[in-house]
């Protein structure tokens, strides 16, 4: 495809929005529309980027030449949404999570598989820098076998007893498990590979009737130990702070947000014997526009390329299929301790199919 790829975002949310200021900035995107089902919102999204706005993405895919969409709405819109763009012949990026159940999340994927469109989900962590460093790292084998990694990731947005209203919205948008654990635990399946089987623990805090403390213990198809902590209500964090620690063969790492640490038992071409400490700004790289410090246009340069290049999308619907078995686990486990073996449809119980992973909200404006 030699011309910009022409694109319909639905969801004119925070996500959606964002979406929109960086497709027009990208000379590889034409913004040709957007859906929104508030009509409101959608008057003034369509005034803002100079767009028609539909309130169903059937009309606008009968009116309008698409050759992609991105889905923005909120997280019980996804699979609807996603599987009529697929089934279309568009091309498709969905927000996290794919659905909010298993079986939701099942029919995406399905759905994408018989079909030649490229599909991504987003998580858009694996695009900053500093951890797409650590990842290239692990793939040229400077640690050796992985044999053990830790991801920690906490904050303190519920650190002091929340009100009504923030508590809705925090379980509108899935609480601990689908706001702060999905990106963290995508990171920890990119790093590791595959669970062979997971046992969890959770802890209510300040926000009654929400987890707001999880720990797992796992297993990694190939034999590596995993230990996955969360939790987004401690004193004095203001922001989230992950790290990821990774113990291999020849050496260690430990990847933070803005700096990266080996630690190996022999010199390399690159790197010396011992400690060697690689910085943010060193790292980052060019990109033709960075949206609020977020890594979008790298994620949105990165799906262009895969529609243009006929190549898989990175993270794909199996990707993100993946992160939903985990998080489901992780979910269930976390109230009632039990070890858990993957893949869960090959599981004696019916996962997901009488809970939502994420509880379903009402608007696309609330979506991203």
């Amino acid at each position: 495809m030699s011309r910009a790829i022409r694109l319909a975002i639905v969801g004119v949310g925070e996500m959606g929005v964002s979406r929109a200021v960086v497709a027009n900035a990208l000379p590889c995107y034409e913004l040709v529309c957007l859906v929104e089902q508030s009509r409101m919102v959608g008057r003034i999204a369509a005034r803002q980027f100079g767009v028609p706005c539909y309130r169903s993405l059937t009309r606008a895919m009968r009116q309008e030449d698409v050759d992609a969409v991105m889905v923005c709405t909120p997280p019980h819109a996804h699979c609807e949404v996603a599987i009529e763009a697929v089934r279309a012949g568009k091309h498709v990026l969905c927000e996290k999570p794919l659905g909010t159940t298993l079986p939701e999340s099942k029919r995406m994927l399905e759905a994408a598989r018989h079909t030649g469109a490229v599909h991504q989900v987003g998580y858009d962590m694996r695009f900053h820098p500093v951890y797409a460093k650590a990842k290239q790292l692990l793939d040229s084998g400077v640690i050796g076998d992985v044999r053990y990694l830790m991801a920690v990731a906490h904050d303190g947005e519920v650190a002091e007893r929340v009100d009504i209203s923030k508590r809705k919205d925090l379980i509108d948008r899935g609480g601990l498990f689908g706001v702060f654990a999905p990106h963290v635990i995508d990171i920890v399946l990119w790093y590791g590979g595959e669970i062979e089987e997971l046992a969890a623990l959770g802890t209510a805090g300040n926000a009654e009737g929400l987890v707001d403390f999880a720990s797992a213990v796992c297993r990694f198809r190939g034999g590596a130990h995993g230990i996955v902590d969360l939790g987004w209500s401690h004193h004095g964090i203001d922001k989230p702070h992950f790290n990821f620690t990774m113990t291999g063969t020849k050496g260690s790492m430990l990847v933070e947000t803005d700096q990266l640490c080996l630690r190996l038992q022999e010199p390399t071409d690159d790197f010396g014997r011992g400690e060697s400490v690689l910085y943010g700004p060193e790292i980052w790289g060019r990109t033709g526009f960075d949206f609020t410090g977020k890594p979008l246009s790298r994620e949105m340069e990165a799906f262009a390329g895969a529609i243009t290049s006929g190549r898989s999308g990175s993270p794909s619907w199996e990707d993100g299929y993946r992160v939903d078995e985990f998080v489901a686990a992780l979910k269930a486990t976390a109230s009632q301790p039990a070890i858990v073996s993957f893949p869960l449809d090959r599981d004696e119980r019916e996962w997901g199919k009488n809970d939502d992973i994420w509880p379903r909200s009402e608007c696309y404006a609330r979506g991203g």
